[in-house]
């Protein structure tokens, strides 16, 4: 227990597109899944894993009706608040906070997976693999958290990637 870590990366940006919104999602072209897949880290048999907090701290499917830069305009609207990028030929303010929370290898996998054997192997079938709630009650802590210092009317998407 003495390798157990808590991670938090911050970067801030100038906004979010469409594209890396889809990223987020998992709501990729068939092309872009086929490049995500040659890119990146992805077993696409644990997709169904994925899961997003909700508003209230509500577990639930990853909703992909509505992209990530459509999501932030919702809130901004709602609260009365032009972006100040818009319009703008090239965004020049930082509007956009990005936080990515993780931790130790093997204790996130503890916490998603328990103990069924899941094979890390590209190419592995994992379908059979279930999602712990273990790992649902640490995004609703993470969650829990980021509301009470940010404001939860300020989270556009709280996504968790389990594939």
């Amino acid at each position: 227990m003495a390798d157990q870590k808590q991670v938090l990366d911050m970067q801030v940006s100038k906004g979010i597109t469409a594209a890396q919104s889809n990223e987020h999602l998992r709501d990729r072209s068939e092309r872009a899944e086929k490049y995500a897949m040659n890119k990146g880290n992805y077993d696409p048999t644990r997709k169904h894993l994925n899961f997003e907090i909700a508003p209230g701290g509500k577990v639930r499917p990853i909703d992909t009706s509505r992209n990530i830069p459509e999501r932030m305009a919702d809130i901004l609207e709602r609260r009365g608040i032009k972006d100040p990028n818009e319009g703008l030929a090239e965004p020049k303010y930082r509007t956009v906070v990005n936080f990515i929370f993780g931790g130790s290898r093997k204790r996130m996998h503890e916490l998603a997976f328990g103990t069924q054997n899941v094979d890390f192997d590209e190419g592995a079938n994992n379908t059979r693999i279930k999602r712990m709630s273990d790992i649902e009650r640490w995004a609703k802590d993470v969650y829990s958290f980021v509301s009470g210092k940010y404001g939860e009317q300020n989270i556009a998407a709280f996504i968790v990637h389990l594939d």
